[in-house]
Protein backbone atom coordinates (compact mmCIF):
# COMPACT_ATOMS: atom_id res chain seq x y z
CA UNK A 1 0.00 0.00 0.00
CA UNK A 2 1.36 3.46 -0.70
CA UNK A 3 0.46 7.14 -1.67
CA UNK A 4 2.09 9.45 -3.59
CA UNK A 5 2.84 12.64 -1.82
CA UNK A 6 0.37 15.49 -2.28
CA UNK A 7 -2.47 12.73 -3.03
CA UNK A 8 -5.07 11.74 -0.69
CA UNK A 9 -5.72 8.23 -2.95
CA UNK A 10 -3.83 5.34 -1.87
CA UNK A 11 -2.40 2.59 -4.59
CA UNK A 12 -0.82 -0.60 -4.60
CA UNK A 13 3.22 -1.31 -5.55
CA UNK A 14 4.43 -4.85 -6.50
CA UNK A 15 8.10 -4.92 -6.42
CA UNK A 16 10.22 -8.24 -5.87
CA UNK A 17 10.03 -9.82 -2.41
CA UNK A 18 13.81 -9.71 -2.23
CA UNK A 19 16.45 -7.28 -2.15
CA UNK A 20 18.56 -9.48 -4.51
CA UNK A 21 19.54 -7.12 -7.98
CA UNK A 22 20.12 -10.54 -9.74
CA UNK A 23 16.43 -11.28 -9.79
CA UNK A 24 15.51 -7.43 -10.81
CA UNK A 25 15.68 -8.12 -14.46
CA UNK A 26 13.34 -11.40 -14.84
CA UNK A 27 10.95 -9.25 -12.59
CA UNK A 28 11.18 -6.14 -14.61
CA UNK A 29 10.28 -8.12 -18.01
CA UNK A 30 7.17 -9.90 -16.26
CA UNK A 31 5.85 -5.97 -14.73
CA UNK A 32 6.45 -4.58 -18.16
CA UNK A 33 5.34 -7.35 -19.73
CA UNK A 34 1.61 -6.97 -18.21
CA UNK A 35 2.01 -2.73 -18.36
CA UNK A 36 2.30 -3.29 -21.97
CA UNK A 37 -0.62 -6.10 -22.08
CA UNK A 38 -3.33 -3.94 -20.03
CA UNK A 39 -1.46 -1.06 -19.24
CA UNK A 40 -4.12 1.55 -20.69
CA UNK A 41 -7.10 -0.24 -20.02
CA UNK A 42 -9.79 0.73 -17.73
CA UNK A 43 -12.36 -2.16 -17.35
CA UNK A 44 -13.65 -2.41 -14.05
CA UNK A 45 -13.46 -6.46 -13.94
CA UNK A 46 -9.62 -6.17 -14.55
CA UNK A 47 -7.44 -4.52 -11.43
CA UNK A 48 -5.83 -1.30 -13.15
CA UNK A 49 -2.07 -0.90 -13.63
CA UNK A 50 -0.95 2.88 -13.90
CA UNK A 51 3.11 2.79 -14.44
CA UNK A 52 6.12 0.67 -14.43
CA UNK A 53 9.22 2.41 -12.66
CA UNK A 54 12.57 0.83 -13.08
CA UNK A 55 16.56 1.82 -13.32
CA UNK A 56 19.41 0.40 -13.51
CA UNK A 57 19.94 1.42 -9.91
CA UNK A 58 16.55 1.10 -8.38
CA UNK A 59 14.11 -1.70 -7.52
CA UNK A 60 11.81 -2.06 -10.16
CA UNK A 61 8.14 -1.74 -9.48
CA UNK A 62 4.85 -1.35 -10.74
CA UNK A 63 2.18 1.07 -9.55
CA UNK A 64 -1.50 -0.86 -8.96
CA UNK A 65 -5.19 -0.22 -7.84
CA UNK A 66 -5.20 -0.51 -4.79
CA UNK A 67 -8.16 -3.29 -3.70
CA UNK A 68 -9.67 -3.49 -0.38
CA UNK A 69 -11.35 -6.71 0.34
CA UNK A 70 -10.16 -10.27 -0.54
CA UNK A 71 -9.04 -12.19 -3.28
CA UNK A 72 -10.51 -15.61 -3.92
CA UNK A 73 -8.14 -18.03 -1.88
CA UNK A 74 -9.58 -16.79 1.65
CA UNK A 75 -12.79 -18.35 0.40
CA UNK A 76 -12.71 -21.95 0.99
CA UNK A 77 -16.49 -23.02 0.04
CA UNK A 78 -19.99 -20.99 -0.59
CA UNK A 79 -22.49 -22.71 0.88
CA UNK A 80 -24.88 -20.11 -0.66
CA UNK A 81 -25.98 -21.16 -4.02
CA UNK A 82 -27.37 -18.26 -5.48
CA UNK A 83 -24.34 -16.09 -4.19
CA UNK A 84 -21.64 -18.84 -5.83
CA UNK A 85 -23.38 -18.68 -9.04
CA UNK A 86 -23.12 -14.22 -9.28
CA UNK A 87 -19.93 -14.62 -8.51
CA UNK A 88 -18.79 -16.91 -11.30
CA UNK A 89 -21.10 -15.13 -13.76
CA UNK A 90 -18.49 -12.02 -12.66
CA UNK A 91 -15.80 -13.69 -13.72
CA UNK A 92 -16.89 -15.13 -16.69
CA UNK A 93 -17.66 -12.20 -18.08
CA UNK A 94 -14.54 -10.63 -17.24
CA UNK A 95 -13.02 -13.41 -19.16
CA UNK A 96 -15.07 -13.02 -22.05
CA UNK A 97 -13.92 -9.06 -21.75
CA UNK A 98 -10.02 -10.89 -22.38
CA UNK A 99 -11.72 -12.55 -25.40
CA UNK A 100 -12.97 -9.59 -26.74
CA UNK A 101 -9.30 -7.94 -26.56
CA UNK A 102 -7.50 -11.05 -28.00
CA UNK A 103 -6.06 -11.56 -24.18
CA UNK A 104 -5.53 -15.36 -22.46
CA UNK A 105 -4.95 -14.72 -19.17
CA UNK A 106 -2.85 -17.76 -18.63
CA UNK A 107 -2.18 -17.61 -14.54
CA UNK A 108 -6.47 -17.71 -13.74
CA UNK A 109 -6.36 -18.83 -9.95
CA UNK A 110 -8.20 -17.78 -6.41
CA UNK A 111 -5.24 -15.60 -5.78
CA UNK A 112 -5.25 -13.70 -8.81
CA UNK A 113 -9.41 -12.64 -8.45
CA UNK A 114 -9.99 -9.59 -5.77
CA UNK A 115 -13.58 -9.33 -4.42
CA UNK A 116 -13.24 -5.19 -3.49
CA UNK A 117 -16.62 -5.71 -1.21
CA UNK A 118 -15.59 -9.16 0.38
CA UNK A 119 -17.43 -12.20 -0.20
CA UNK A 120 -20.50 -11.29 1.88
CA UNK A 121 -21.25 -8.44 0.48
CA UNK A 122 -20.83 -9.30 -2.96
CA UNK A 123 -24.15 -9.04 -4.95
CA UNK A 124 -26.17 -7.91 -8.02
CA UNK A 125 -27.53 -4.38 -7.96
CA UNK A 126 -26.02 -2.11 -8.72
CA UNK A 127 -23.60 -4.50 -10.68
CA UNK A 128 -20.48 -5.51 -8.58
CA UNK A 129 -17.27 -6.48 -10.57
CA UNK A 130 -14.82 -9.69 -9.46
CA UNK A 131 -11.35 -8.07 -11.07
CA UNK A 132 -8.48 -10.30 -12.30
CA UNK A 133 -5.10 -9.54 -11.33
CA UNK A 134 -1.09 -10.20 -12.82
CA UNK A 135 -1.07 -10.52 -16.62
CA UNK A 136 2.52 -11.37 -16.86
CA UNK A 137 2.10 -14.67 -18.21
CA UNK A 138 -0.49 -13.91 -20.60
CA UNK A 139 -0.84 -13.86 -23.89
CA UNK A 140 -2.00 -12.04 -27.16
CA UNK A 141 -3.87 -13.60 -30.12
CA UNK A 142 -1.37 -14.70 -32.72
CA UNK A 143 1.66 -14.75 -30.49
CA UNK A 144 3.64 -17.36 -30.10
CA UNK A 145 3.92 -19.30 -26.73
CA UNK A 146 7.88 -18.58 -26.48
CA UNK A 147 6.20 -14.65 -25.46
CA UNK A 148 5.47 -16.01 -22.40
CA UNK A 149 7.95 -15.60 -19.38
CA UNK A 150 6.55 -18.67 -17.55
CA UNK A 151 3.37 -21.24 -17.61
CA UNK A 152 0.95 -20.67 -14.77
CA UNK A 153 0.29 -22.18 -11.75
CA UNK A 154 0.11 -25.98 -10.64
CA UNK A 155 -3.30 -27.60 -10.90
CA UNK A 156 -4.79 -24.58 -12.97
CA UNK A 157 -3.08 -25.05 -15.97
CA UNK A 158 -5.30 -27.03 -18.50
CA UNK A 159 -3.66 -29.96 -20.12
CA UNK A 160 -2.75 -28.35 -23.67
CA UNK A 161 -0.94 -26.17 -21.43
CA UNK A 162 1.36 -28.62 -19.71
CA UNK A 163 1.54 -30.57 -22.41
CA UNK A 164 1.80 -27.98 -25.34
CA UNK A 165 2.66 -25.16 -23.70
CA UNK A 166 -0.74 -23.78 -25.89
CA UNK A 167 -2.60 -21.78 -24.09
CA UNK A 168 -6.09 -19.81 -25.38
CA UNK A 169 -9.07 -18.38 -24.12
CA UNK A 170 -10.18 -22.09 -23.61
CA UNK A 171 -7.06 -22.48 -21.33
CA UNK A 172 -8.72 -20.07 -18.79
CA UNK A 173 -11.75 -21.40 -18.95
CA UNK A 174 -10.03 -24.86 -17.32
CA UNK A 175 -9.31 -22.95 -14.96
CA UNK A 176 -12.68 -21.36 -14.16
CA UNK A 177 -14.01 -24.72 -13.59
CA UNK A 178 -11.13 -25.55 -10.75
CA UNK A 179 -11.95 -22.33 -9.29
CA UNK A 180 -15.74 -22.99 -9.54
CA UNK A 181 -15.44 -26.43 -8.26
CA UNK A 182 -13.18 -25.64 -5.66
CA UNK A 183 -15.45 -22.80 -4.35
CA UNK A 184 -18.62 -25.06 -5.13
CA UNK A 185 -17.17 -28.44 -3.02
CA UNK A 186 -14.28 -26.64 -0.82
CA UNK A 187 -12.13 -29.42 -2.59
CA UNK A 188 -9.98 -29.28 -5.56
CA UNK A 189 -10.53 -31.47 -7.80
CA UNK A 190 -7.21 -32.77 -8.83
CA UNK A 191 -5.29 -32.02 -5.77
CA UNK A 192 -6.40 -33.92 -2.16
CA UNK A 193 -2.95 -33.98 -0.08
CA UNK A 194 -0.60 -34.64 -3.31
CA UNK A 195 2.30 -32.05 -3.61
CA UNK A 196 4.50 -33.50 -6.12
CA UNK A 197 3.63 -31.22 -9.64
CA UNK A 198 4.50 -33.76 -11.74
CA UNK A 199 1.56 -36.16 -10.22
CA UNK A 200 -0.71 -33.26 -9.64
CA UNK A 201 0.37 -32.66 -13.71
CA UNK A 202 -0.80 -36.54 -14.55
CA UNK A 203 -3.82 -36.00 -12.77
CA UNK A 204 -5.01 -33.16 -14.60
CA UNK A 205 -4.23 -34.58 -17.25
CA UNK A 206 -6.20 -38.25 -16.64
CA UNK A 207 -8.39 -37.94 -13.80
CA UNK A 208 -11.71 -37.68 -13.85
CA UNK A 209 -13.19 -35.59 -11.36
CA UNK A 210 -15.58 -36.64 -9.28
CA UNK A 211 -19.53 -34.57 -9.66
CA UNK A 212 -20.16 -31.54 -7.19
CA UNK A 213 -23.08 -32.75 -6.26
CA UNK A 214 -21.59 -36.21 -4.88
CA UNK A 215 -19.85 -34.31 -2.87
CA UNK A 216 -22.00 -31.24 -2.11
CA UNK A 217 -25.73 -33.27 -2.24
CA UNK A 218 -27.30 -29.54 -2.56
CA UNK A 219 -26.06 -28.77 -6.01
CA UNK A 220 -28.06 -29.91 -8.84
CA UNK A 221 -26.98 -31.87 -11.79
CA UNK A 222 -27.24 -29.13 -14.77
CA UNK A 223 -24.03 -27.56 -11.90
CA UNK A 224 -22.51 -30.48 -12.56
CA UNK A 225 -22.48 -30.55 -15.89
CA UNK A 226 -21.39 -27.30 -16.75
CA UNK A 227 -18.64 -27.53 -14.44
CA UNK A 228 -17.19 -30.52 -15.57
CA UNK A 229 -17.75 -29.58 -19.25
CA UNK A 230 -15.59 -26.48 -18.09
CA UNK A 231 -12.71 -28.81 -17.13
CA UNK A 232 -12.45 -31.06 -20.45
CA UNK A 233 -9.49 -32.60 -21.27
CA UNK A 234 -10.02 -31.66 -25.03
CA UNK A 235 -10.41 -27.65 -25.05
CA UNK A 236 -12.57 -27.83 -28.06
CA UNK A 237 -15.27 -29.41 -25.84
CA UNK A 238 -15.18 -27.07 -23.31
CA UNK A 239 -17.51 -23.90 -23.42
CA UNK A 240 -17.07 -21.90 -26.32
CA UNK A 241 -16.39 -18.11 -23.99
CA UNK A 242 -17.25 -16.63 -20.90
CA UNK A 243 -20.44 -15.21 -22.82
CA UNK A 244 -21.64 -18.73 -22.69
CA UNK A 245 -20.95 -19.77 -19.87
CA UNK A 246 -23.06 -16.54 -18.61
CA UNK A 247 -25.84 -18.12 -20.57
CA UNK A 248 -25.64 -21.51 -18.67
CA UNK A 249 -25.16 -20.08 -15.16
CA UNK A 250 -28.93 -17.67 -15.97
CA UNK A 251 -30.46 -20.88 -16.83
CA UNK A 252 -29.39 -22.58 -13.06
CA UNK A 253 -30.34 -19.18 -11.39
CA UNK A 254 -28.06 -16.76 -11.56
CA UNK A 255 -29.48 -13.21 -11.55
CA UNK A 256 -25.72 -11.57 -12.28
CA UNK A 257 -26.56 -8.41 -14.83
CA UNK A 258 -23.80 -10.10 -17.10
CA UNK A 259 -24.97 -8.33 -20.31
CA UNK A 260 -24.32 -4.88 -18.47
CA UNK A 261 -20.89 -5.37 -17.66
CA UNK A 262 -19.02 -4.59 -20.83
CA UNK A 263 -19.97 -1.34 -21.63
CA UNK A 264 -18.97 0.46 -25.24
CA UNK A 265 -16.21 2.45 -23.42
CA UNK A 266 -13.97 -0.62 -22.25
CA UNK A 267 -13.76 -2.03 -26.15
CA UNK A 268 -12.50 1.44 -27.22
CA UNK A 269 -9.39 -0.11 -25.96
CA UNK A 270 -9.33 -2.86 -28.16
CA UNK A 271 -9.98 -0.61 -31.31
CA UNK A 272 -7.19 0.60 -33.62
CA UNK A 273 -6.85 3.97 -34.22
CA UNK A 274 -9.04 5.11 -37.11
CA UNK A 275 -10.13 2.11 -37.43
CA UNK A 276 -14.25 1.92 -35.78
CA UNK A 277 -14.70 -0.65 -37.97
CA UNK A 278 -12.90 -3.33 -36.02
CA UNK A 279 -15.37 -3.02 -33.92
CA UNK A 280 -17.78 -5.03 -35.70
CA UNK A 281 -15.13 -8.09 -35.61
CA UNK A 282 -15.24 -8.25 -31.88
CA UNK A 283 -16.72 -12.15 -31.77
CA UNK A 284 -20.07 -12.96 -30.88
CA UNK A 285 -20.96 -9.46 -29.33
CA UNK A 286 -24.41 -8.12 -29.05
CA UNK A 287 -23.56 -5.01 -31.32
CA UNK A 288 -27.62 -3.90 -31.25
CA UNK A 289 -26.36 -3.66 -27.73
CA UNK A 290 -23.53 -1.70 -27.85
CA UNK A 291 -25.13 1.00 -29.94
CA UNK A 292 -28.03 1.36 -27.63
CA UNK A 293 -25.28 1.46 -24.59
CA UNK A 294 -23.70 4.39 -26.39
CA UNK A 295 -26.69 5.88 -26.83
CA UNK A 296 -27.65 6.26 -23.57
CA UNK A 297 -23.70 7.36 -22.49
CA UNK A 298 -24.05 9.93 -24.73
CA UNK A 299 -27.75 11.12 -23.34
CA UNK A 300 -26.63 10.68 -19.83
CA UNK A 301 -29.08 7.99 -19.19
CA UNK A 302 -31.67 10.00 -19.93
CA UNK A 303 -34.00 8.04 -22.49
CA UNK A 304 -36.48 10.81 -23.31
Amino acid sequence: LARKLNRSSFSALKAPLKSDPAEYPLFASLINREFDLIGKNRYPGLVKVYEVTETSRAVPFMVLEYIPGITLDGVAQIDDYKLLLSLLSSISINLYYLRLLGISHGDMKPHNIFLPTGIDNFGIAPIQYSKISDFSLALRDGEPPTARLGQGTIGYMAPETIDRGELTHRSDIFALGVIAYKLATGKHPFIESETDPVRISAAVKEHQPTPPSQITPSLPRPFDELILAMMKKNPGERPVDGWSICEELAKLGSDYPYRKAIRPKHLLVAIPPGDAAAALNFPGFDFDWVITERLLDYCNNDMI
